[in-house]
């Protein structure tokens, strides 16, 4: 039970408030310059500050509005963004970030909740299962806005990043939350045994991650060029000049780094929205033309009616085209009933995009003779966020690669490009094999199956970068298509021992 305390001031209050508001931003910033380990410890600490304020008497109101002052302070680049590119004004658009940041905190704020009343009635061990399983759901499942985990936050360091290997981002989150807030309940000594339990499964998961790569490669060790080319148009911009740009920076690379290698394969990979202003869904033999002439294959964002597309084109193969498979709720279709979608564009005067389907022909084949081909599964922007749709694409294509196409030209030189890039960068860890990001304006970049990453350029700057692969695809568990089911089962087995034993 917890101990009766005097309740605290307002002073002390508002203390609190502020201690919690920092550790938020100093956990979720995401300048990319990487915080490292200490990322990871403000982002443990924010939960474990929570629960163990809880103990003094610290108000649920006040951690709502600590959580609410955070996340708007994380999200205030969505005012200029809604200012400059959504057509709103300045009111509107921090009014609608207000709401967004509202309806976040309040998620978090309800699993905390909801924790605290477990603690009191079932003890701290039933609380810790339960806010872990609660954010299994929140993350995967629950509606979200924008869809973002906390668990993101362990690949600032490759040997925890390796952890999402076994669990997923979503995954690492209910640990996070669940040794934290265990540890915030406790008193005295027991306090510290939360963090050393954290530590301890993140080590083993990573030594036995080291153990499981020495023979879980599944095939040959892949050799690719890959040649990534950010032009650096504005956000919505559509002239006939577009795809010329692109070619001209993409020859320069290829010109100055004598590509292709007759040894390997070479990939043009341009972000997404690189042309637009034609339908690209079609037949064109031209285009097909400009890659094989070149000898190389080239994935480009385009689009085609109100589809959102990939394109790819090597010589030997038939185009392909794939449309983004989820667009993103608000920004690119209006979430709903089709009745209530179709009445809201009537009124906002906008059409929300077409989502296209993910199939086993959602790959992009690169001819590579005898060494094998090269199977790339691209992933449109917000795609990459979305742990259960890599998975399912990943499963469907089996892919030696992942590619994400995305447009942060929307965003300006705000730090949500960083965000994005942090946010997607255990999506390489979950499947064992590299991902590359092109983006259209900044910041472009790469990330590896055991935890490395880096990215090349900041946000709007045109650039293009050159880089030679060899890898090996890695078996993991968070590949496989009964992962999720196996993570909630797994967490509410723990709920359920707990709650019955009352500890």
């Amino acid at each position: 039970m917890v101990a009766k305390t005097k309740s605290l001031s307002i002073l002390q209050e508002i203390s609190i408030g502020l201690i919690l508001i920092s550790l938020m931003i100093l956990a979720f910033m995401f300048p990319f310059e990487d915080l490292g380990a200490m990322e990871i410890a403000a982002t443990w600490l924010v939960p474990f500050f929570i629960f163990k304020s809880l103990q003094y008497q610290w108000s649920h109101r006040s951690i709502y509005v600590s959580l609410l002052v955070s996340l708007f302070i994380l999200f205030r680049w969505m005012i200029p963004t809604l200012y400059l590119k959504g057509g709103m004004n300045i009111p509107l658009a921090s009014l609608a970030t207000f709401l967004f940041v509202a309806y976040e905190a309040f998620g978090f704020w309800i699993l905390i909740k909801a924790a605290d009343i477990i603690h009191r009635k079932r003890g701290a061990h039933s609380a810790a299962w339960a806010i872990g399983l609660g954010f299994i759901f929140w993350e995967g499942w629950v509606f979200r806005i924008y869809p973002w985990t906390w668990g993101a936050v362990l690949g600032s360091v490759p040997w925890t990043a390796t952890g999402a290997a076994w669990f997923s981002a979503t995954g690492l989150s209910a640990l996070l939350w669940g040794t934290a807030t265990w540890a915030g309940l406790q008193r005295g000594w027991k306090s510290s045994l939360g963090l050393l339990n954290f530590l301890l499964i993140l080590g083993l998961a990573h030594g036995f991650w080291l153990l499981i790569q020495q023979g879980s490669t599944v095939g040959p060790k892949k050799q690719l060029d890959v040649v990534v080319v950010q032009s650096n148009f504005p956000a919505g911009q559509r002239s006939p000049d577009m795809e010329l740009k692109g070619w001209y920076l993409s020859d320069q690379a290829l010109r100055n780094f004598q590509l292709p290698n007759p040894s390997r394969p070479t990939l043009v990979v341009w972000g997404e929205s690189s042309v637009l202003g034609r339908d690209d869904r079609g037949i064109n033999d031209r285009l097909r033309f400009e890659a094989s002439r070149r000898n190389i294959a080239w994935l480009f964002g385009t689009e085609g009616g109100n589809e959102n597309l990939v394109r790819g084109e090597v010589s030997g193969q038939s185009s392909f085209v794939q449309a983004k498979v989820i667009p993103m709720d608000f920004g690119e279709r209006i979430p709903g009933p089709e009745g209530f979608r179709i009445w809201l564009e009537r009124q906002l005067g906008w059409v929300s995009q077409v989502p296209g389907q993910l199939t086993s022909k959602s790959r992009f084949i690169i001819p590579n003779g005898q060494k094998g081909d090269i199977v790339v599964h691209p992933l449109l922007c917000s795609e990459a966020l979305l742990v259960d749709r890599v998975r399912q694409g990943f499963v469907m294509t089996k892919p030696d690669l992942l590619t994400n196409h995305t447009n942060d030209a929307w965003f300006e030189k705000t730090g949500a490009t960083f965000l994005h890039a942090a946010q997607i960068r255990l999506r390489s860890v979950e499947m064992g094999l590299p991902l590359i990001r092109a983006t259209l304006s900044g910041a472009s970049g790469i990330f590896w199956a055991d935890g490395r990453s880096k990215l090349w350029s900041g946000p709007q700057s045109e650039m293009v970068h050159v880089e030679t692969l060899e890898w090996s695809t890695w078996w993991t568990l968070a590949s496989q298509s009964y992962f999720g089911a196996m993570l909630i089962v797994f967490t509410l087995v723990g709920l359920l021992q707990a709650w019955i034993r009352k500890i």
